[in-house]
């Protein structure tokens, strides 16, 4: 499977998988998503951020795609990025891009 084609995978399932809007996660919301070669490019708005944020990952060819999903989920969407977007100034759209891709791989089950 080409890097392209397993990003293409891991955005379809994380973008499956996110809850709808609600008060338990702070009326977190996906509104946009893409491949552009192995990485995601995912546009959210969450409680934690006034504006809106762009989470921009490299998809590695170790973990599983239950692994990436799981851990895109839970610690990258499901997380307020912090000092990631300190200091970033927004793009043209509005979008405070940060980028993910922790090393620390753990299981994280079937999504979470």
């Amino acid at each position: 499977m080409s890097e392209e084609s397993r990003a293409a995978r891991v955005l379809a399932d994380v973008l499956r998988f996110v809850p709808p809007p609600g008060p338990d996660n702070g009326q977190f919301r996906v509104s946009d998503g893409w491949v552009d070669g192995d990485t995601i490019c995912i546009v959210y708005q969450g409680w934690w951020h006034e504006g809106t944020l762009g989470l921009r990952r490299q998809i590695e060819p170790g973990p599983s795609i239950v692994q990436l999903v799981g851990y895109i989920l839970t610690e990258e969407l499901g997380e307020p990025p912090g000092s990631y977007v300190e200091d970033v100034s927004p793009d043209a759209r509005g979008i405070t891009w940060w980028g993910g891709n922790d090393p620390e791989w753990r299981d994280y089950g079937q999504y979470g």
